[in-house]
């Protein structure tokens, strides 16, 4: 039996097998089109106004240090 996803896109930490989150399309884009546009998730954090698991997802890297992620 499949599991079933808890959202569109998984995010993972580096080298982990387990997403540490869920989320749309949508807020998955919105990450993405910050950090191409600033290279650093500290930057991409403080330009994040109005998608609050935006904010929590990134907010996840940045506690662990992580500022520099590969998006592919």
């Amino acid at each position: 039996m499949k599991r079933k996803m808890k959202g569109d896109v998984e995010w993972f930490f580096p080298d982990a097998k387990r997403p540490f989150a869920y989320s749309t399309v949508a807020t998955s884009d919105l990450i993405v089109s910050l950090y191409e546009q600033h290279g650093d998730l500290r930057l991409v954090y403080e330009n994040l106004h109005i998608d609050e698991n935006a904010k929590q997802i990134v907010s996840e890297y940045l506690k662990r240090g992580i500022y520099q992620i590969n998006l592919r």
